[in-house]
């Protein structure tokens, strides 16, 4: 069970992490007479020199919100590099041919552009000017809209409706920063009413419609009372779903193209879902499977870092900025500790009702209960089939019960 007092000193520790990748990773050695700096797709790697716009995303979006001597150090240096990135990358790098071209692809990305905007909300105005810069990319986006509802995956790339995809992610920079959101918002929410049944059965659909509910639950206040209740069905659809399980840690792979060029991000969808919770219905994560999920987050952070086994052996930048902000909205709606112990333990005898172990015993008990039953009613004489009823139906349908009762994940 993780305790909601230990959350400020894990947020801690994953601020440490971009610090010490920023202090003494070699891509941070490539820019000192420009004062700016990158961060890689990776943490705990001081050997690689890999830098890039994930990267350095994740490190602005997790120091922006950092002590103010942390701050001030990295962070007008992280936006100066987000700003003039293709022009830094050409001065050290311009015998790589295929340069341009992936700088060119990265500028028009809507998922980076998107995650741009949300990192650049949290600057502090007398840190870095990044109003123009905001302002930039908000017209990017602005111009590259399908239908005025949504995004496709890159601002250049033609298409006939909205990916769910870029249209999350540019909702939530375009909304973090101040900008009109209002049409892609009900998009999503349009969207995620329609996910039910097989549709949830897909993964990567599945995913996608753990992040938008995020997206769209973080804009709460933007959107009218029915829909804002209509959000909580939609987190216990996500939460009963075939695919929904907290027993290992799990993201989805999702890849888009340009042209012949793959890209592809990854979303952890079990935070975003986590974090969803924690907006809409805080109690849906005192269950002993979220907890226990949690508990292991917290190991993992105060150990080698969190990763996913299956994504390779580093530790991802990226997802340690959106577990950072999960641990935020975990600690802004913990529930108080004699609800906690309410609804943990309502839990445990839910799970205990559900499980294997609790069926066999319930089918021997009434195995025994209704052998009994007949040994009685057949040693009296004078007994009918009628005396005999009540004692089978009740048990009967009690054990077809747990028969069709699936165990609890």
């Amino acid at each position: 069970m993780l305790n909601p007092d230990l959350i400020p000193a894990l947020r801690e520790a994953i601020e440490k992490e971009f610090i010490d990748q920023l202090t003494s990773g070699k891509q941070s050695t490539f820019f000192p007479t420009q004062k700016a700096l990158a961060c890689g797709q990776f943490l705990r790697s001081p050997e690689l020199s890999q830098r890039g716009l994930h990267g350095t995303i994740a490190a602005l979006f997790v120091l922006a919100q950092a002590k103010e001597e942390v701050t001030r150090l990295h962070v007008p240096k992280l936006v100066r590099y987000l700003e003039q990135r293709e022009t830094l990358e050409a001065t050290i790098t311009s015998h790589d041919a295929k340069l341009p071209d992936r700088l060119d692809r990265d500028s028009r990305n809507v998922i980076k552009l998107g995650e741009a905007l949300y990192a650049l909300s949290f600057v502090k105005s007398g840190l870095a000017k990044t109003e123009a810069f905001q302002k930039k990319i908000a017209k990017k986006l602005s111009d590259s809209m399908v239908q005025s509802t949504g995004w496709p995956y890159y601002t250049n790339y033609t298409s006939d409706s909205p990916a769910l995809l870029p249209t999350a992610y540019a909702t939530l920079g375009l909304s973090a920063t101040g900008f009109e959101v209002t049409r892609p918002l009900e998009f999503l929410v349009k969207e995620l009413n329609a996910m039910k049944g097989t549709k949830l059965d897909d993964t990567s659909h599945f995913a996608e419609a753990c992040l938008c509910l995020y997206v769209v639950s973080t804009n709460r206040s933007k959107l009218d009372q029915a829909t804002r209740s209509s959000l909580k069905h939609i987190t216990r659809r996500l939460m009963k779903a075939p695919l929904c399980s907290f027993s290992d840690y799990q993201e989805q792979n999702i890849e888009y193209r340009l042209n012949a060029e793959h890209d592809y991000v990854r979303v952890p969808w079990q935070l975003y879902l986590i974090a969803a919770a924690s907006i809409n219905t805080p109690w849906r994560n005192m269950t002993w499977a979220i907890q226990k999920h949690l508990d292991g987050l917290r190991a993992e952070i105060q150990g080698a870092g969190f990763k996913y086994r299956w994504s390779g052996p580093r530790v991802s930048a990226r997802t340690s900025a959106i577990l950072y902000e999960c641990l935020k909205h975990l600690q802004q709606s913990s529930v108080g500790s004699f609800w906690r112990v309410v609804l943990l333990s309502i839990d445990w005898v839910r799970r205990l009702f559900g499980s294997k172990l609790f069926r066999i015993f319930a089918q021997i008990g009434i195995g025994l209960f209704l052998l009994y039953s007949v040994l009685h009613w057949y040693s009296e004489p004078s007994a009918s089939l009628s005396d005999l009823a009540p004692d089978i139906i009740v048990p009967l349908l009690f054990e077809f019960y747990i028969i069709g009762k699936s165990p609890r994940r």
